[in-house]
């Protein structure tokens, strides 16, 4: 993804403060006013336009000229609560994402993933309701590129999304993705009432 998928328009108020040590440490705490910008967020669905108050704060460590961690994110805008952080590999690469909160329209998870090599992630989602139905659509519109990665996804939600209507209830999931069609390992849940559910497997 590009900055100007998330970055729609507008402009944007920051205050940024940056401290160096002895270690050669650098540490920058950033907070960004979003009110008069319209951003986005595509892979949740999120999107503001232009006058809503919403707020960006973050710190970032440096370690030398490596980036080192981002330990803290925190996002707050119209049905938006988003609370997190990042560690990075030496090779720039991000390699632990944790959102202890992740709060968007019908979505209310906790989300862990870490890298167990540069192209195998683990995934772990935790949370009252997750709904893919935006992951899902922006992906589909995207060309698929880039290096073959394995992905190991475990899901315990009570509520899972998977379009407008449709989706299942108490899952207990476990998949993984190796660079071929996903391959269900256990899938327990129930359909939601009403619920229309089609899947590719």
């Amino acid at each position: 993804a590009d900055l100007k998928d998330y970055l729609l328009g507008g402009a944007l108020a920051a205050s940024v403060r940056a401290e160096i040590n002895n270690a050669g440490t650098t540490r920058i705490d950033a907070n960004f006013d979003l009110a008069r910008a319209a951003v986005a967020i595509p892979e949740i669905g999120w999107r503001k336009e232009h006058g809503p108050t919403a707020s960006l704060a973050t710190t970032v460590v440096v370690q030398g000229t490596e980036l080192s961690s981002v330990p803290r994110v925190r996002a707050v805008g119209p049905d938006l609560d988003v609370e997190g952080s990042l560690r990075f590999a030496p090779n720039g690469l991000a390699s632990r994402i944790e959102a202890t909160r992740l709060v968007s329209g019908r979505t209310d998870v906790t989300v862990i993933a870490g890298q167990r090599d540069r192209h195998s992630w683990t995934i772990q989602l935790l949370g009252p309701s997750l709904d893919l139905a935006p992951l899902i659509a922006n992906l589909g519109g995207r060309e698929g590129a880039g290096q073959p990665f394995d992905i190991s996804v475990s899901a315990d939600v009570a509520t899972l999304w998977t379009s407008e209507t449709g989706g299942f209830e108490n899952v207990k999931l476990i998949a993984v993705y190796a660079d071929r069609p996903l391959e269900m390992d256990q899938l327990n849940a129930g359909l939601t009432v009403g619920a229309s559910v089609h899947l590719s497997i």
